[in-house]
């Protein structure tokens, strides 16, 4: 499994922890510290493709999100994958990847433009007949949870 992937998993884990398993505080601590390890490590580098950054900046984005520990420059890292997601967003065809990446970004931000894109790619699967995969409507519960409505 590749760094980025082994990230996004992880943090993953941390910010939707299946209840059913227990967890010990060491685990716990050492999930988190493996996750900023991992964030810290990714951070400086960028993906060759722009499907490679915005998945490289969702890890991060999600990775400084999920973790309770900072080594002192964690906002700074945080502002900067932000600043590196818009900056891939326009680059992007509407999918998972970018409703992931508006979601997140939405969630740091509230600039309601990122809502907006990520509800008019999510308006878009639910229009279709096939029915929602369990990532597109983990992203609709997201959004739900962030938005006032």
């Amino acid at each position: 499994m590749n760094p980025t992937q082994k990230l996004y998993e992880l943090a993953h884990g941390l910010l939707y922890p299946d209840c059913t398993q227990e967890c010990f505080l060491e685990d716990f601590r050492a999930q988190h510290a493996e996750v900023l390890r991992l964030a810290d490590a990714l951070y400086p580098e960028r993906g060759a493709t722009p499907d490679e950054e915005g998945a490289r900046c969702l890890a991060l984005v999600m990775g400084y999100a999920a973790t309770i520990y900072d080594n002192g420059d964690k906002a700074r890292r945080r502002a900067a994958v932000l600043d590196r997601i818009r900056e891939i967003l326009p680059a992007l065809e509407p999918s998972l990847l970018k409703c992931r990446l508006l979601v997140y970004a939405y969630g740091e931000l509230f600039d309601e433009r990122l809502a907006a894109e990520a509800l008019s790619i999510l308006r878009s699967w639910e229009a279709s007949p096939t029915p929602l995969s369990s990532e597109q409507r983990e992203m609709r519960d997201a959004l739900d949870n962030l938005m006032i409505r």
